[in-house]
């Protein structure tokens, strides 16, 4: 196993995570606007959405690398 491939999957996850990060963060702030009737008086709809986008954004990118580290360290069995 090398750093290379440990640091590839790494970035491989990060992005895909933050990218479905957002996207869940997304639906999210729309349904919590929709559910809880937020006001939409100057933007405050959008800044509640990008609040939500924001997180899952940054939540997805942990978990990401998180799962790119363990998915690169994971052992291959090797058949013989």
């Amino acid at each position: 196993m090398s750093a290379a491939r440990t640091f590839g999957f790494a970035l491989l996850g990060a992005v895909i995570g933050a990218a479905t990060g957002a996207g869940l963060g997304l639906l999210g702030g729309l349904g919590h606007t929709e559910l809880a009737s937020v006001s939409g008086f100057e933007g405050y709809s959008g800044f509640v959405v990008a609040y939500w986008m924001l997180a899952g954004c940054v939540l997805g990118l942990l978990v990401g690398i998180f799962a790119g580290v363990k998915l690169a360290r994971r052992k291959v069995d090797q058949v013989d």
